[in-house]
């Protein structure tokens, strides 16, 4: 069995747990890599599991470096909230021997993809776990053209727009007046940001649509990628959301109660 360590250094405690991790799954045999999140490199062919301790922030990073690898990936948290994560820093011990013995069950998660093309040029592709921000940069308001498949909607005006995953459901798009999404579910999410139109609504969308933006007004503005990666949205850019053909394999072994989770976060 080979496993993947990464550990995000700025996280309390990671350096210490990863020291123990490695030297436990060593004195069984087992070949162990490790990775800090700042010096994050391909995952090689032969890892059969990446453990991930940090929080929400350090998995997506690592979700997007596994789209369409069949690795998966197991999330320790060792931050606040963690709705990805699979069990708290602190009871690791109990679970490693059921690691080490493979007793964990496979939870797929769809990702959406991102393309973004410039005079119809592709110039930026890109999965996500949990969402794709079109918004300004500043307190003026965009306007932006949308279409889902064939049917162009009424343009949305005000500071952008969301698009979200289920998983993506309980982050930004939450905090805009989103739906919360149970994440075993297959969905696309369109959240209005701050619309200048109190009508606009949240969109539950089925995974098979395509969805495609154009900027009608917008001095500045951002693409941003799971809030980690960002891309200055120009006046001749387009972007083509869909469903991504590849999904995310989470290893579960504590199945944590995603309601109540969220419920407790908004207190």
């Amino acid at each position: 069995m080979n496993i993947l360590l990464v550990n995000n250094e700025q996280k309390k405690d990671t350096v210490h747990m990863v020291q123990h991790l490695e030297k436990w799954f060593t004195a069984r045999g087992v070949k162990v890599d490790v990775q800090s999140l700042s010096l994050f490199q391909p995952v090689k062919k032969d890892i059969d599991l990446v453990m991930v301790l940090g929080g929400d922030g350090t998995i997506l990073k690592v979700a997007r470096e596994l789209a369409g690898r069949n690795i998966p990936l197991l999330g320790v948290n060792m931050g606040t909230v963690g709705f990805l994560c699979n069990f708290e820093g602190h009871d690791i011990d109990r679970y490693l021997e059921p690691i080490l013995a493979g007793r964990y069950t496979l939870e797929e998660r769809m990702m959406l993809e991102v393309s973004l093309a410039e005079d119809d040029c592709p110039v930026y592709k890109s999965c996500c776990m949990n969402e794709i921000v079109a918004r300004s940069h500043t307190t003026n308001m965009i306007k932006l053209e949308v279409s889902i498949d064939d049917e162009e909607i009424e343009p949305y005006r005000g500071d952008g727009i969301i698009i979200a995953t289920p998983t993506g459901s309980t982050a930004y798009s939450l905090s805009c007046g989103g739906p919360v999404v149970d994440p075993r579910l297959d969905a696309i999410i369109m959240t209005p940001i701050a619309s200048y139109k109190v009508t606009k609504r949240p969109l539950v969308i089925h995974p098979a649509r395509v969805i495609r933006i154009k900027p009608l007004e917008c001095q500045k503005a951002v693409i941003s990628i799971d809030g980690q990666v960002n891309i200055d949205l120009r006046a001749n850019y387009s972007i083509k959301v869909n469903t991504a053909p590849t999904r995310l394999k989470f290893a579960a072994l504590n199945r944590r109660p995603f309601f109540t989770l969220v419920d407790r976060t908004g207190k």
